[in-house]
């Protein structure tokens, strides 16, 4: 095993580990793939279950472009698209950009505007997968652009040679946090129970460290097109 399990494959052989299992009879290797893309999924978007304290926010960062539409309303999001962090606007390629307040949609269409050359604010519409950002109003000429800086979802570990996107500081948090999920899903809960308080203890005492780097993944893409490979970028 390397220093840090880094790949799937390294994660599931420290989950066995904390298992006790170094071969498959419970839990297929299948299985376990899966508890550890979960757990990269709770600690990536800040969601991490049962816990009071810890990431008040999302981990991973990226950053997308749009050219604006005349009269064109809404926008679609990336499609790993987790949480707005800023949304900027121009009207012109020399003006600079102008940080946009949210607004409900329930504003916008109880108070329809004209278009204009540049929007004075956002709102955003529809569910995972579909996310769509609104220009209210929207622009009026194709000369604008649009900046969007958001918290993204992680990919997916397609391949045993698949590396985690989380901090190397929350490897081995990832594998305690995947562990307890195996165990609870069993049934074994004192076992669980352990599992998680040494996650706990992982997660918390990287907080500091992580946030004082202030550590993410930046990435510029092309809006609406960008898939879970993060190859699509537009910007070096």
């Amino acid at each position: 095993m390397g220093l840090m399990p880094t790949t799937r494959v390294l994660q599931r052989d420290r989950v066995r580990l904390l298992l006790q299992e170094p071969t498959a009879q419970h839990w297929s290797n299948a299985t376990l793939n899966l508890y550890i893309d979960e757990a990269q999924f709770s600690i990536a978007t800040g969601c991490v279950p049962g816990m009071t304290t810890g990431m008040t926010e999302p981990l991973l960062a990226s950053e997308a472009y749009a050219a604006s539409v005349d009269d064109q309303e809404l926008y679609s999001l990336p499609q790993n698209y987790h949480a707005v962090r800023t949304i900027r606007a121009r009207s012109v390629s020399t003006e600079d950009y102008t940080e946009l307040p949210i607004i409900d949609i329930e504003y916008a269409r109880a108070h329809p505007r004209t278009k204009s050359a540049k929007p004075t604010s956002y709102f955003l519409w529809g569910e995972g997968g579909t996310y769509q950002l609104g220009m209210y109003p929207a622009f009026n000429s194709a000369n604008g652009r649009i900046y969007v800086s958001y918290w993204r979802l992680p990919s997916e570990l397609t391949g045993d040679s698949s590396a985690l996107q989380i901090p190397n500081e929350l490897l081995i948090a990832n594998t305690y946090l995947a562990a307890y999920r195996a165990q609870l899903e069993r049934g074994h809960l004192s076992d669980a129970d352990t599992l998680f308080k040494n996650f706990v203890a992982e997660y918390q005492g990287a907080l500091s460290y992580i946030n004082q780097r202030q550590i993410n993944q930046d990435r510029a893409v092309s809006l609406g097109s960008i898939g879970y490979d993060d190859t699509d970028r537009i910007l070096p």
